[in-house]
């Protein structure tokens, strides 16, 4: 039985507009719904039903609060100039199932986020805060049971939800969840560090770049005594002899600068088309050069078309005046020249490149072995799944002869390669 105290204070107030005698709004009080408790279905509104929607302009990086009455609000900043986030608080004193809905009002979201909290310190579907990063994007919330519950959201961007990112053919990482992300996997793409080829590479278009530089920035080949080293534009290198041999033939003529009377076989030298000659004057020095405005040089010289060479080129390309070759082979390297005044230069160690060392990486076995004697012990560079290792007795491993001792037995599938000469 409903008490009489309870009837009281059940009212409802019906707005008559007095004109037409039309009703244009019904209020209730604040504990008033309306329903049928055991059959909500069967309350059934006809005609338009409005809800109370409010502006709220807040300035970049400050914060607004949304009032009790308000079921939509319409949020935009005070001004698109200055970027920052719309920090926007829910109602501080909501009731059981009260619907608010948070709408980019303008379509600034993407530059101006709107980042929604609670005022009573509610979670907002087990988390702090909800973010409205897109443009004309909204959120819908209900509070339930001291919680705020995100029942819609979206807007009209089109904008899907990424559920997972998964790592395809040369990449690594990914995830389903939280922030996720995505590595270059460098046993399939090649990266300006930290890959290392093991195969034959092709290069159909050719190389460009800095190809004769180390990474110190100084030219990985160093010229030697009477050597010159030189880079053309198109990067070929080329190396040449340079400087002289021994003393002239004793039957050799004379050769002067100008006629002489008391001479009967001398030769006036005389520099021709593209060689300047300078005389420094008695016992000093007679000096020819190249007329660089005529003469392409090794320096001093700037090409301005492009040079054809038809006939080939020829030359002694190996041998100095005296005869002897201008390139010299040095400690472990070899110099042979062809036929056809070809130049090769090879190294007479053997380098074994990347070899996969023999034994069983188990987490047990320590013991591996090479397929040759390096040269020196000094020589072997050791790797373990890619990471170069220390060789020492107190370091990562030691080598006598063709074996290869761990300190640490390898995990299981782990690779062991070495590089050296023998």
């Amino acid at each position: 039985m409903v008490k009489k105290e309870e009837l009281d204070r059940s009212y409802i107030v019906f707005v008559k507009n007095a004109n037409d005698g039309n009703i244009t709004r019904i209020a209730f009080p604040e504990d008033v719904q309306i329903g049928l408790a055991n059959k909500p279905s069967e309350l059934l509104l006809t005609g338009r039903l409005s809800v109370t929607t409010t502006n709220y302009k807040c300035n970049p990086n400050s914060s607004i609060t949304i009032s009790n009455d308000t079921v939509c609000a319409l949020v935009e900043p005070t001004t698109t100039n200055t970027l920052g986030t719309l920090n926007v608080k829910l109602p501080n004193s909501p009731r059981e199932g009260q619907l608010v809905i948070v709408k980019d009002s303008i379509g600034s979201a993407n530059t101006h986020n709107i980042l929604i909290t609670s005022s009573n310190n509610a979670n907002i579907d087990g988390s702090s805060n909800k973010l409205i990063s897109i443009s004309y994007d909204h959120a819908s919330f209900v509070y339930k049971d001291n919680e705020w519950l995100v029942i819609s959201e979206g807007g009209s961007s089109g904008s899907g939800t990424i559920t997972g990112v998964t790592a395809g053919l040369g990449l690594s990482g990914g995830g389903t969840s939280g922030n996720v992300t995505l590595d270059i996997d460098d046993n399939i793409v090649a990266t300006v560090s930290g890959t290392t080829f093991t195969g034959v590479t092709n290069h159909n278009a050719g190389l460009s770049g800095s190809l004769t530089q180390l990474t110190d920035g100084t030219s990985y080949l160093v010229a030697g005594p009477n050597i010159a080293i030189t880079t053309g534009s198109n990067g070929s290198i080329t190396i040449e002899g340079i400087g002289g041999g021994g003393g002239a033939p004793s039957n050799a003529t004379f050769v002067t600068l100008t006629t002489n009377g008391s001479l009967s076989n001398e030769r006036v030298l005389t520099p021709g088309t593209g060689i300047i000659g300078a005389d420094a004057g008695a016992n000093s020095t007679y000096t020819i050069s190249i007329n660089d405005n005529i003469v392409a040089t090794v320096s001093g010289t700037t090409f301005t078309g492009v040079t054809k060479h038809n006939a080939g080129l020829s030359g002694s390309l190996t041998q100095l005046t005296d005869g002897t070759s201008y390139l010299i082979a040095g400690t472990n390297i070899g110099i042979t020249s062809g036929s056809n005044g070809s130049i090769t230069i090879s190294n007479s160690q053997t380098l074994e490149w990347n070899e996969r060392l023999t034994g069983t990486t188990n987490g047990i076995n320590t013991t591996f072995n090479l397929a040759y004697t390096p040269k020196t012990a000094l020589s072997i560079m050791l790797f373990l799944n890619g990471m170069l290792l220390e060789q020492g007795a107190s370091n990562d491993f030691t080598i006598s002869g063709t074996t290869v001792t761990m300190s640490e037995a390898p995990l299981p599938d782990s690779k062991l390669t070495a590089t050296y000469s023998r």
